[in-house]
Formats: C-alpha cells, sequence, structure tokens
C-alpha cells in the first residue's frame, strides 16, 4: 500500500511541472483587420503554441497566412487579459489598443442600428389607429377592400422581408 501512494505522488510531482510548462509555452493573440469593417477590427483572439512542429495545418500556420487575407494578428503577454471587440481596436500606428470612436462600427452594433432604422422606419410610415380605423370603416366596395388590403399586405412583407420596395 505505501509503495503505491509513494507511486502517485511521484507521478503526479512530474505531470504536474510538465503540465505547467505546457501552459507556459502558450501565448495569446489578436486577429486584426486593416480594412473590413473598419482598420483595427478585432476579428478574434485565442491561444497557440509557437514553437509547434510547421505540418500545415497548425494554429500558428494558420495565423502566418491571414495577411493573404488583409488581417494581422499580435501576440500578447500571457498575463494580459484578451480585449473586448465591442469596446476596443488596435490602432497599429500606436501598437495598443484605442477605443472604439463614433465612425468605428462593429457588425454587432451595425445589426443594431439598423434594426433601429427599420423600427423608426415603418413607425414613420404607419397612420395613427383612427386614420387606420376610419379607413376601414369606408370601405364600401371590392376595389377599395382590394386597394387597403394592398397596404396591409406591404407592411406585413417589409417586416418580413426586411427592407420596402
Amino acid at each position: 500500500f505505501l509503495f503505491t501512494v509513494l507511486t502517485v505522488f511521484l507521478v503526479i510531482g512530474f505531470l504536474i511541472p510538465a503540465r505547467a510548462g505546457a501552459d507556459s509555452a502558450l501565448k495569446k493573440y489578436v486577429i486584426y483587420s486593416e480594412s473590413d469593417p473598419f482598420p483595427g477590427y478585432i476579428v478574434g483572439y485565442g491561444k497557440v503554441r509557437i514553437d509547434m512542429e510547421p505540418d500545415g495545418s497548425t494554429t500558428k500556420e494558420y495565423l502566418d497566412r491571414l495577411h493573404e487575407k488583409g488581417q494581422w494578428y499580435l501576440l500578447l503577454d500571457r498575463t494580459a487579459e484578451f480585449p473586448d471587440p465591442e469596446q476596443v481596436k488596435y490602432d497599429a500606428d500606436a501598437r495598443a489598443f484605442v477605443p472604439l470612436g463614433p465612425e468605428d462600427i462593429t457588425p454587432a452594433r451595425r445589426k443594431e442600428l439598423d434594426a433601429q432604422q427599420k423600427k423608426q422606419e415603418i413607425a414613420d410610415r404607419l397612420p395613427d389607429w383612427a386614420t387606420v380605423e376610419n379607413a376601414v370603416n369606408n370601405i364600401s366596395n371590392l376595389e377599395e377592400a382590394k386597394a387597403y388590403l394592398l397596404k396591409l399586405s406591404r407592411v406585413v412583407y417589409w417586416d418580413v422581408r426586411g427592407k420596402p420596395e
């Protein structure tokens, strides 16, 4: 029994330092774009072993191929926090992360702005309820009913499609 306990402690003693050494070889990286949707936009981030042997599929080799797509990466200090792409961008001239300016619109923010704009456009084009009720009450023939249904259908179509036609 004592031999088994000592063996377990020895194995654990060797494994823990080896695992710590493997973690220390990992480098944090941040991928940023030169132009799309704006210069310095943070596309992604993660960890990579820089000392891996090349075989065509390692993360290091993937990072090296990024410049072909107009994207670049930089390595961070192991203790550094990953940046928030919705808050900062990478300024290559300053070699630092800087806060986003009002002209820097991330894809998530673009989606929010588009949804707000769509909602506002629909609200601007819709009449008040009294006008709608009056129009429905004043329908007296089939042609007026068709015209009104066409207007209603256009609003529903716009809402579902996401843009007016």
